[in-house]
């Protein structure tokens, strides 16, 4: 193949994938699972406030969670829920933007999920567990890298829209949940409804009055 014809297929390629839709994009994984980490009790949340390496917890593009996963450990009763924040000015303040439905109890000591959600987000918000009930959950996991802060909301009763306050900070730590980031919603098409002319009564009248005229004349 000549340079010209090798150049041609790629931008063919390129534009080709351009086109392609939403649904047809490859779709993201974040968060990272463990349970090396003892927590105890219910009512608070995790918030993976940054990361050192990859995988990110952050998300790197406007989209929609559509999935969450995480490890149980071998308690019985834990009852777990989804919560995406976006970061403040403040560092220790995160707005709840959305979350998902309670999942449990948790099968114990297996990966639980893939659990099915629908969650818009924008490029920076931040994943987040709370846990809902049950006692003994492994809400963390430690590891060497630095960079890697997870802070806690103890206790958590937010709602959506809410900003919540951290008042622990664990670090080099990061919290036990996964979840997979698909693209945004296509956008709806606009349809424009053809606009139809009414006839003004007094022409319609004159109409007929005329009509019936030129049938006198007959």
């Amino acid at each position: 193949m000549s340079r010209l014809g090798g150049r041609m297929a790629a931008i063919g390629l390129a534009t080709a994938l351009a086109l392609l839709p939403a649904s047809a994009q490859a779709d993201t994984n974040l968060g990272d699972l463990g349970t090396n980490h003892d927590c105890g009790g219910d009512g608070y949340t995790e918030i993976q406030a940054s990361t050192g390496a990859a995988p990110r917890y952050d998300v790197p593009a406007d989209g929609v969670i559509t999935s969450w996963r995480l490890l149980a450990t071998a308690e019985t009763n834990v009852i777990v829920r989804l919560k995406m924040f976006r970061p403040t000015a403040n560092p220790n303040q995160f707005t709840l933007i959305g979350q998902s439905l309670d999942q449990g109890p948790l099968t114990p000591d297996v990966l639980n999920g893939p659990f099915p959600t629908s969650i818009p987000v924008k490029a920076g918000d931040l994943l987040g567990v709370f846990v809902v009930d049950g006692d003994g959950y492994g809400c963390l996991f430690d590891t060497a890298t630095d960079g890697d802060v997870a802070r806690e909301v103890n206790p958590d009763d937010s709602n959506v829209g809410d900003t919540v306050t951290t008042n622990s900070t664990f670090t080099p730590a990061r919290v036990n949940v996964a979840a997979t980031l698909g693209p945004p919603p296509a956008p709806t098409p606009v349809t424009h409804k053809k606009c139809k002319k009414k006839k003004h009564k007094r022409s319609a009248e004159s109409a007929k009055k005329k009509c019936k005229k030129k049938k006198r004349r007959k």
